[in-house]
């Protein structure tokens, strides 16, 4: 969303920020602003602007930066009205660069991956000197490689002073990134404990009450004749990108095909 919870665009620094509008981000929000902590901030998945008009919205449509989406509603400005593009693309690399987050500043939003916006999310925080990262499930739709860069940004992050809260219900990684974790049940606390020592067998069997089998037998399958063929499938987005390019798949009866990516 964007903004404060109390709805009004800020000029000064927010201790707080939520990435990623989830229901225990946004119950984390919820409880600070009942306890008087008013600079929080949450960024949800549609926090980044793309286009200045929607579908319907008519004439040009104005694709954003990564700069001026992390400097929206705190921009600097020249002779106090006009926005100063140089000086924010200057800000957002100098912040960039001071955590190794390799945002480039001049890059439109909706021409680079999903990991990349994420670290504009981070530096959107960053560049409001937030002090405390809530991170609610941010692998959700990384790929392997992009969670791993994700937590070399965390382990820089919190290096130089930063905290962070790290939302996820993958056992493995909360295992990788975290110092202590709190363990919930039906949304309330079951236990908080160091992360060395722990494992997944213990970690699930506190989320459900009983020991947890994390590992499924599976018979081989037995499949048959071929229900469903596709040759070079391509697939092109409402901006004109090729989004899925030359796939080929083949589904027998009595299969189930898997699809990552």
């Amino acid at each position: 969303m964007s903004r404060g919870l109390a709805g009004k665009p800020r000029k000064d620094p927010y201790q707080v920020v939520v990435i990623g509008a989830g229901a225990i981000g946004l119950a984390i929000a919820h409880e600070l602003t009942k306890l008087g902590v008013t600079d929080v901030l949450v960024l949800d998945k549609d926090s980044l602007v793309k286009g200045a008009t929607g579908r319907n919205g008519g004439g040009v449509r104005a694709q954003w930066t990564s700069a001026e989406n992390i400097v929206l509603a705190q921009e600097p400005t020249t002779a106090g009205v006009f926005l100063d593009i140089s000086e924010a693309e200057r800000r957002v690399k100098e912040i960039s660069d001071r955590y190794g987050l390799a945002v480039d500043p001049h890059a439109r939003i909706d021409r680079i991956t999903v990991g990349q916006q994420q670290r504009v999310e981070i530096l959107k925080a960053l560049y409001r000197e937030a002090d405390i990262l809530v991170l609610d499930e941010p692998t959700a739709v990384l790929t392997p490689q992009e969670a791993q860069e994700l937590f070399e940004v965390i382990r820089g992050l919190t290096e130089r002073g930063k905290s962070i809260i790290f939302i996820s219900h993958k056992l493995n990684e909360v295992l990788e990134i975290a110092d202590r974790i709190t363990v919930l049940r039906r949304g309330k606390l079951t236990e908080t404990l160091p992360a060395e020592g722990a494992t997944e067998e213990s970690l699930a069997r506190l989320m459900v009450g009983r020991e947890v089998l994390l590992r499924v037998a599976k018979s081989p399958a037995h499949p048959a004749e071929p229900l469903l063929e596709v040759e070079d499938l391509r697939v092109v987005d409402d901006r004109g990108i090729e989004k899925v390019r030359g796939i080929a798949l083949e589904d027998r009866a009595g299969e189930i095909v898997g699809v990552a990516g």
